[in-house]
């Protein structure tokens, strides 16, 4: 399992995945709690070599006194890495 990476390690993804898709968006479609923990359903948008894409997931973070202490993202990677490739092969 790989370990969770610090503040500056998600910074930086974030900043990768802006300067490919700066129109990036995310829509929050549902969320639930359950337990100390919440379930965000969402929808994303970016466009990609001209290509606009969507895409959707589910995170799941669970919460002690105020701070996240575990978290998951469920999303099909292979679908849109797929796209993506499509988007930047035309």
């Amino acid at each position: 399992m790989k370990a969770p990476a610090d503040r500056e390690g998600v910074v930086a993804h974030f900043r990768q995945l802006l300067e490919r898709a700066p129109d990036l968006s995310l829509e929050v479609l549902r969320w639930a709690p359950v337990g100390d923990t919440v379930m965000v359903e969402w929808e994303a948008k970016a466009t990609f070599s001209g290509k606009p894409l969507t895409w959707r997931g589910v995170d799941r973070v669970s919460l002690s006194d105020g701070k996240t202490y575990e978290g998951q993202v469920y999303w099909d990677t292979r679908g849109l890495a797929e796209a993506i490739a499509e988007a930047e092969s035309i």
